[in-house]
């Protein structure tokens, strides 16, 4: 829905609101341009509600003394944009002229304006340098030189940082609005030119094959090809964008974003602007937008890298935040199986922290995001049949045994790690398995209480050395190490 906002004296019959009321409808566009009170209190809560009674992204065009009222309502999370025309920045000095009987356009009668109702004004001051460079690119500032009501230099430095278009003569009303329409169009990225094509085509597949290539044969924790991860984080970024409206330009950034998101973290490639097949004018910000999405790591505790990614995300355009909220997305489907109950709520506390930073950036992902915390599994695990379990140990399948993990210990993950790299290690160096060879792609499973018959503690490192032998060098006794710190959290099961 755009939003047309009026002037001091004015309605939303007046000209330039006619003008515009025409054109997003030539362009099949919700456009309303309503007539406001006097009273600054009554107007800014007339605006407020009906911005709030839409179920869609707002747009604002504010004229005037409607141009400090957009600035304020800007704050509003359902205000995607805006556009300032001729807007007035210091209201209480300027319309301090205009006390006393004053004239309304559209019918040439008068109300009174008086001390109050500059001191209403003042309420709705909101300053620019507050806000983020992101938030700034939301706003166009169009301006006349030739307006002598206004002085259009104080404009401009205030909305320093925003989009502007500043012209040569002209007068307060905007001449010639209409030859802007286009560039309204594109900045707010509406009409029939935004459905023709959501985002390039060429794009996502020269960013695909850089992405496959960097990642070569890297696999998913359940197995996958890894480009099912990175392909589904763009499709959900696709999905968004018929929800909510983002610009040509802006979802090209955002798909390119999602591909490559984890190609500085995990492979030996780098996205750089020499390396990627992007548009000049965006490709800084493609390259940007995968630094901050990817942990650093000289910092300490993955917990630190987290707020720190998550800062380095809130200092770039809402396109690139919003990738972040597609990857937990897609990342919190059903956990993987070796993952006990610290972890998965270590996830969700995290994938709240994410949604809590980034919810801003896009009101469809966040929605999709916060469905899926809500309904994410913590204590229990599904099944391969899909019925909720108890998930108590994991067991691996050997021979003539089971080795059994008790998830809940302490240094079950990196154990459970280390028993799966080093089985892959000893089957590559040396040819031997620690699980059953015939069932080797499904050697682990979960498993509840009930489902353990009596084991005896200790029997399960003595079993992993069996099968070694005599077989050692650095990368088994490194494994060893991390398997005898976690010894006590292996159960052994004789053959059952």
């Amino acid at each position: 829905m755009i939003i047309y906002i009026h002037g001091f004296g004015g309605c939303g019959e007046g000209s330039k609101a006619k003008v515009f009321r025409k054109y997003f409808k030539s362009i099949g566009e919700n456009f309303i341009a309503p007539s406001l009170s006097y009273v600054p209190t009554l107007a800014i809560k007339t605006l407020e509600e009906l911005i709030e009674s839409y179920h869609e992204d707002v747009y604002l065009i504010g004229s005037s003394l409607g141009g400090y009222y957009t600035t304020y309502l800007s704050q509003k999370k359902e205000v995607k944009k805006v556009i300032l025309i001729n807007p007035a920045v210091k209201p209480t000095v300027t319309l301090s002229r205009a006390l006393g009987d004053a004239l309304n356009y559209y019918d040439e009668s008068y109300y009174s304006w008086n001390k109050k109702h500059l001191d209403m004004l003042n309420e709705y001051k909101l300053e620019m340098d507050l806000l983020s460079k992101m938030d700034k690119e939301n706003f166009l500032l169009m301006v006349q030189k030739g307006d002598t009501l206004l002085d259009y230099k104080e404009a401009v430095e205030k909305y320093d940082g925003a989009v502007q278009i500043v012209e040569e003569g002209g007068n307060h009303s905007f001449e010639n609005i209409e030859n802007h329409f286009e560039t309204i169009k594109k900045f707010f990225a509406v009409g029939d030119s935004s459905t023709k094509e959501l985002y390039s085509t060429k794009i996502y597949k020269d960013t695909l094959a850089f992405a496959l290539k960097a990642h070569g044969e890297q696999k998913t924790p359940e197995g996958l090809p890894y480009s099912f991860h990175i392909v589904s984080v763009a499709n959900e970024i696709i999905n968004s964008l018929s929800m909510n409206r983002i610009s040509y330009d802006e979802a090209n950034v955002a798909i390119a974003c999602a591909l490559l998101h984890d190609v500085n973290e995990d492979t030996e490639e780098k996205v750089t602007k020499y390396n990627i097949e992007f548009p000049d004018q965006n490709v800084d910000m493609v390259v940007s937008g995968v630094s901050a999405l990817t942990k650093d790591e000289i910092l300490g505790s993955k917990h630190i890298q987290m707020e720190d990614s998550l800062k380095r995300l809130n200092e770039l355009p809402h396109c690139v935040q919003m990738v972040k909220l597609a990857d937990r997305i897609t990342n919190l489907a059903p956990a993987p199986l070796f993952w006990n109950k610290s972890k998965r709520q270590n996830y969700v506390d995290e994938a709240k922290k994410i949604l809590e930073a980034l919810k801003d950036s896009n009101s469809y992902l966040a929605s999709k995001l916060k469905n899926k915390i809500d309904n994410y599994l913590i204590s229990q695990v599904l099944d391969s049949r899909g019925v909720k379990n108890d998930d108590d140990y994991m067991v691996f399948y050997t021979q003539d045994s089971q080795l059994i993990l008790d998830k809940d210990h302490k240094n079950y993950l990196k154990t459970f790690k280390a028993i799966n790299r080093l089985n892959d290690y000893i089957l590559k160096a040396y040819d031997l398995s620690l699980f059953k060879r015939e069932d080797y792609d499904l050697a682990w499973e979960n498993t509840d209480k009930s489902q353990i018959e009596k084991y005896t503690n200790s029997l399960g490192l003595d079993y992993i050395k069996e099968i070694l032998g005599n077989q050692s060098d650095e990368k088994i006794e490194n494994y060893m190490c991390i398997i005898s710190n976690g010894e006590d959290c292996i159960k052994m099961q004789r053959h059952f």
